[in-house]
């Protein structure tokens, strides 16, 4: 599906800019000095001081804003900076050797799905997703240590699972955050951490209302919870099985090279919806466990799935009211159509190195936002 965002769209060049300076020399010199599209950085630049690792020996790459489009930047966020920093790695996406697809990290440990739009020939359009936005690059500086991407705008830090929900990567998707309120489980899904969440679509969801409707919210948090594997499982990393928080085992299967499944259920487009909670792959299934116990127990939640480990136990909360439980079982008029979608490749070969996990055939599950 294309993002809806308004982006300026800039084509990066084909061929990288090349400077002897390091990324932190780079940077200092846009921040005063304008230089062909690269127009000034000096919001950037006063972050020099404080990162001494944009200066350091080394491979890395700096993803960062020009001035104008600091106009997003979400200074809600705490730490929010707008810059994302690969340490240890350099992604020079105008070689034909880099792969078309990846997931990378940052030196926050905050996880960034990075693509470019399979154009023909090297990178012309390179795109920076997370789950809340698409960022296009204006340009690609190799720096003495590294790589330098000039981005349109400044790239805001990850949203929790509820969140990204609401925003644009949820359209299509209402229904479940709905069930999540209706459940009262927002506070312990934006709490998970290390997870990898199933979110199944709006159609299918609207489909099992008959099943789902008359759920109480400790069976319908039952239900969620069998939608939520406790591990972190991106497209290029899927296995042979994944396991639920309810045990739930859904065998990963490939279907015709081009389509994967997880226990009978497709995984649409896109996959990889990144949050501070885990990834989270639009799903074409509801998985109702069978049988829904009368008061089902739900799940400890380990420490070591929690952002902020405070109790191992869950419990349900929220009064089952008609008009919440219709929530939960219905997507809103209201939400905009899915815009159409674009293009599926396949990358052209594994790769790993450093931070990067690199892609495999389930790369397929990509999107191309063409802008």
């Amino acid at each position: 599906m294309r993002c809806s965002l308004a982006i300026a769209t800039a084509a990066l060049s084909a061929a990288s800019l090349v400077s002897g300076q390091t990324i932190a020399q780079l940077v200092t010199q846009y921040g005063t000095t304008a230089s062909g599209n690269i127009t000034l950085m000096s919001r950037v630049a006063a972050l020099v001081a404080a990162n001494p690792a944009w200066a350091s020996a080394g491979t890395h790459t700096l993803f960062a804003s020009v001035d104008s489009g600091y106009t997003t930047l979400n200074s809600a966020i705490p730490g929010n900076t707008g810059v994302l920093f690969f340490q240890g790695t350099a992604v020079d996406w105008t070689s034909a050797a880099t792969p078309k697809y990846l997931i990378v990290r940052d030196a926050s440990n905050d996880p960034v799905a990075v693509y470019d739009n399979y154009n023909s020939g090297l990178v012309s359009d390179l795109h920076v997703r997370t789950g809340t936005e698409d960022v296009t690059a204006i340009a690609s500086v190799k720096a003495s240590n590294g790589v330098l991407v000039v981005l349109s705008r400044p790239v805001n830090k990850l949203s929790t699972v509820t969140g990204v929900l609401a925003g644009t990567f949820g359209t299509g998707k209402s229904a479940f955050r709905n069930a999540i309120v209706t459940a009262g489980l927002q506070s312990t899904i934006d709490n998970l951490a290390g997870c990898t969440f199933l979110v199944p679509n709006d159609t299918v969801w609207n489909a099992a209302s008959a099943q789902l409707s008359g759920l109480t919210p400790q069976q319908l948090a039952y239900v969620i919870f069998n939608h939520i594997v406790p591990t972190t499982t991106y497209s290029t990393l899927l296995g042979a099985t994944l396991n639920t928080f309810i045990g739930t085992s859904l065998p990963v299967t490939l279907v015709g090279g081009e389509t994967v499944t997880l226990g009978g259920g497709t995984i649409d487009i896109p996959a990889d919806i990144t949050s501070r909670n885990g990834p989270i792959h639009s799903y074409g299934r509801v998985l109702i466990p069978s049988p829904i116990p009368a008061n089902p127990t739900l799940p400890a939640i380990p420490a070591a799935n929690q952002l902020s480990p405070s109790s191992t136990t869950t419990t349900a909360t929220a009064a089952p009211t008609a008009a919440a439980t219709a929530a939960a079982t219905t997507a809103a008029t209201t939400s905009k159509a899915s815009p159409t979608s674009a293009a599926q490749r396949l990358a052209p070969g594994s790769q790993t190195a450093g931070p990067i996990v690199a892609i495999t055939v389930f790369a397929l599950l990509a999107t191309v936002f063409a802008l």
